[in-house]
């Protein structure tokens, strides 16, 4: 950041800043915005002395590191920080999204904490689905009746699914059953390198393939009238952020007309332009920059996109069981009501129907390191 930007001069007035979901954030991060204020203040105290803010909860899910082993996680965490020490921790007592469901908000906190008790037969991390969420259909399958359903409405309801592959999958299935003309942006697709054998080694049709965690495909199909989830923060002033909801109203070759339909300037028109994006998937072995409208189809998510998000009718799709930590907890607390939260289940080694009951099972992934 240019220390003449108007960005800049908005931190130096700040009063109070608050940064939202912080157990998401890697600790160099928050070294980061440390460094950074303290340079724009020309202030040695810690972040320039400003009043910061941080919230978040550690039974949701923690920075995301490539290849990275479990201690490599808890490292990431801004419990690693020495920053971590200069904050007056307060805890808050009251589950707002579940209010007047004591019993679920109790089970909720035992979920993320790993503090079930275990179920003989099965792996210590196992737990019980209760039979109230259970679906025994497939949950695309069950979303025949989709325009039916006031569009408005569909962007209180998601499936989640712990990949990115999957949610892809799916909102292509739905996408399909929406009535409307599909019509597919492409994007174009190149690699960032002053090597040539790098420009030569891998071809744009290899590219075109790769959908690295945070980035549209390359080819990106969608109708008038489906609701996206913006990728990426484009206009924050104007309530264009990563993670707003839209819904397409005009589809035209450079550029796609929408309206807000999340909270923040709700009914709010706007223009969306292709940009240039990079993925900060650092397990591919070169810089991929993709040009592409920077929004994916948002019927289904990732579980880790959904953190922060409320919705009205969660499906939860367990082709294969969660694989981080605060993963579950966070798919089973994206609804106000419990009766409102369904879960479909697909039967492996390792989840679904395990024992000679009716019951159903699934894995739980708890770091208790990050607790203490």
């Amino acid at each position: 950041m240019r220390p003449t930007s108007p960005e800049a001069d908005k931190l130096r007035q700040a009063v109070l800043i608050i940064i939202d979901e912080i157990t998401m954030l890697r600790k160099d991060g928050l070294r980061c915005v440390d460094s950074l204020l303290r340079d724009l203040m020309n202030n040695d105290k810690p972040f320039g002395g400003k009043v910061i803010i941080i919230g978040g909860e550690f039974r949701q899910t923690l920075p995301a590191v490539p290849r990275g082993t479990r201690a490599d996680t808890i490292e990431s965490c801004i419990k690693s920080s020495p920053l971590w020490t200069k904050f007056t921790h307060l805890s808050l007592t009251t589950n707002i999204r579940c209010a007047g469901q004591t019993e679920h908000s109790l089970w909720l906190l035992n979920i993320g904490s790993g503090n079930l008790s275990e179920i003989s037969g099965l792996p210590c991390d196992s737990i019980e689905i209760p039979q109230k969420m259970v679906v025994e259909e497939n949950l695309i399958e069950d979303s025949e009746n989709l325009n039916d359903i006031e569009v408005e409405q569909l962007a209180k309801r998601v499936i989640l699914a712990p990949t990115n592959k999957k949610t892809l999958e799916m909102n292509r299935s739905i996408i399909a059953k929406l009535q409307g003309e599909p019509h597919t942006f492409y994007s174009s697709d190149s690699i960032i390198s002053d090597d040539q054998n790098d420009l030569q080694n891998y071809s744009p049709e290899f590219l075109h393939d790769l959908i690295p965690s945070g980035m549209p495909p390359h080819a990106l199909m969608l109708k008038k009238e489906v609701i996206v989830v913006l990728l990426r923060n484009l206009n924050p002033e104007q309530g264009l952020c990563n993670g707003t909801h839209l819904l397409i109203t005009g589809l035209h070759e450079n550029f796609i007309s929408a309206k807000i339909v999340s909270e923040c300037n709700r009914g709010g028109v706007v223009f969306l332009p292709r940009i240039e994006l990079a993925p900060s998937d650092v397990n591919l072995p070169f810089a991929l920059k993709r040009r592409q409208f920077p929004l994916i189809p948002a019927y289904a998510m990732t579980i880790n996109k959904s953190q922060g998000q409320t919705f009205d009718q969660v499906g939860i799709y367990f082709d294969e069981p969660v694989f981080s930590h605060g993963q579950l907890y966070v798919a089973l607390s994206r609804s106000r009501n419990p009766n409102n939260v369904k879960i479909y289940t697909k039967t492996s080694k390792v989840q679904g129907k395990l024992l000679n009951n009716e019951k159903y099972f699934t894995r739980d992934v708890v770091y208790q390191e990050v607790f203490e």
